[in-house]
């Protein structure tokens, strides 16, 4: 899968979550945030990849994450260029996680709620190619399950663009 997303910030904060409902962070649970101005992607309780760039510049940056299933790879990309990668493997399946657009959990990343502007997030099932992902911000692709946009935020509630209903918190 691809995680895509538009974001601006000066500060750490949570941009994508996959995790159970309950407030606290979890094993196999799966985060997309800014820790110490750089991206992170981290899996509960299994590790962790982070960016070798920083982003907490205050200007706006594309950045997208690619999981190959069969190796487990995490890449980080910023801007359209690969900066990291990184063998992660969930433990195990995982059924009920609930997704999460700016918030992770109550203790997990330390600064867990976003703070800066946030364009979109995207989910797309399929895993993008290092030439495709520097095009994601004007792709249209059948492989899109999901697009948030924060202008679409109601009584806590992110609506999903895409047509497929996929509603975060």
């Amino acid at each position: 899968y691809t995680i895509f997303a538009r974001i601006k910030t000066r500060k750490d904060g949570t941009i994508f979550c996959k995790t159970a409902s309950t407030s606290q962070w979890t094993r196999d649970g799966k985060s997309l945030f800014v820790r110490g101005g750089r991206l992170v992607f981290d899996i509960g309780w299994v590790g962790a990849v982070s960016s070798k760039r920083r982003i907490n510049d205050g200007k706006w940056h594309d950045v997208a994450l690619t999981f190959e299933d069969k190796s487990g790879i995490v890449k980080l990309y910023i801007d359209g260029k690969p900066d990291q990668q990184k063998a992660l493997r969930p433990q195990a399946a995982v059924r009920g996680h609930v997704v999460r657009i700016g918030y992770t959990s109550s203790n997990f990343p330390p600064d867990s709620t976003y703070k800066g502007a946030m364009g979109d997030v995207r989910f797309y099932k399929r895993l993008f190619d290092e030439k495709t992902v520097g095009t994601i911000a004007s792709l249209q692709d059948d492989s899109l399950v999901a697009h948030w946009t924060l202008e679409n935020a109601k009584g806590g509630s992110v609506l999903d663009v895409s047509g497929n209903k996929h509603t975060a918190k």
